[in-house]
């Protein structure tokens, strides 16, 4: 999965999906920032039904996907990068049924963009 710029969206082993909860907050969140949302979030080439959001710890909405809350990785400095996948053995890209990528060195399929591998210098599981 990645957003409308192409930046790859990644899910946290830590999060649960059902329900929906992040855990990924303060230090975490500035290295993983979130995938906020305002309003009604449309997904191509994804099931409306897996699209949802989450209330954060500090009142936003954070997008989902089959439950998981979605991130970006700080290390992703351009699109298509996936420097995030496997840090930590807890961070992975996000498949379009809101699954764990498998695999690395190639971003997810460009044909599902939101709308609205290497671990780049971070070695930390956050």
């Amino acid at each position: 999965m990645t957003d409308s710029a192409g930046r790859t969206l990644y899910r946290f082993d830590k999060d649960t999906n059902k329900p929906s909860a992040t855990n990924c907050t303060d230090a975490c969140a500035a290295k993983w920032p979130p995938a906020t949302v305002q309003d009604k979030v449309d997904l191509e080439g994804v099931s409306s039904a897996l699209v949802g959001s989450v209330t954060r710890p500090d009142g936003t909405k954070q997008l989902t996907l089959n439950g998981w809350p979605l991130y970006r990785f700080a290390g992703d400095s351009a699109a298509g990068q996936l420097n995030g996948q496997g840090v930590g053995g807890t961070w992975f890209a996000s498949t379009p049924e809101g699954k764990k990528a498998q695999g690395a060195g190639q971003a997810p399929a460009p044909s599902a963009s939101a709308s609205a591998s290497q671990n780049g210098g971070y070695s930390s599981g956050y």
